[in-house]
């Protein structure tokens, strides 16, 4: 399953596409409980693991898209 994340400045503007009815920012505990299969929970738990600190760490290099 591929995984996309993010950091987004707060004040950018969130532009969704055709395929999308709307958007909402949680907090991971809160999108946990959203999620119905075990490996979007897994997916989010990667995220926060890698991301969470505020950049990625020691594999920032290979994650970051400019």
């Amino acid at each position: 399953m591929p995984v996309f994340a993010a950091f987004v400045a707060p004040e950018r503007a969130v532009r969704t596409g055709l395929e999308h009815d709307g958007f909402e920012w949680l907090r991971p505990d809160d999108a946990r409980r959203r999620f119905a299969w075990p490996r979007e929970v897994r997916a989010l738990d990667d995220v926060v693991a890698l991301l969470g600190g505020g950049d990625a760490g020691t594999v920032e290099d290979v994650l970051r898209v400019c």
